[in-house]
């Protein structure tokens, strides 16, 4: 009985040091905002779009998807926290919001993306 809770509790201590070691960092979440929006653009067609301005931004987004990025980066809110095991990634902007949590070299956003409402 012994051998097998000390069995348990250095796997436990294991995989808490694997966490602390693998939780991934600001840049990673970066890569997955950047990612989350260029396939965002691939996906709209400009056909959904019914203001003719916002027809040419996306027009232009889809001509040139890193300055488009750069560009909307700049009015985002971004937060990141390294919480010794885990991380949280939280992104702002344009009336919406998501929260991402990162463990083991990966962000899951549960939830996605959710309007905020007053």
């Amino acid at each position: 009985m012994f051998a097998k809770t000390r069995f348990f509790l250095m796997l436990v201590i294991l995989l808490a040091g694997v966490a602390f070691v693998t939780a991934p960092g600001r840049g990673a979440g970066e890569l997955k905002l950047r990612e989350a929006l260029q396939a965002e653009l691939a996906r709209t067609d400009l056909a959904q779009v019914d203001a003719p301005l916002g027809r040419v931004a996306l027009a232009a987004c889809k001509v040139d998807a890193d300055a488009c990025y750069d560009l909307v980066r700049e009015m985002l809110t971004v937060e990141y926290q390294h919480r010794k095991l885990y991380s949280v990634f939280t992104v702002e902007g344009f009336g919406k919001t998501a929260t991402c949590y990162g463990v083991l070299t990966r962000y899951v956003c549960p939830g996605g993306v959710v309007d905020l409402q007053g």
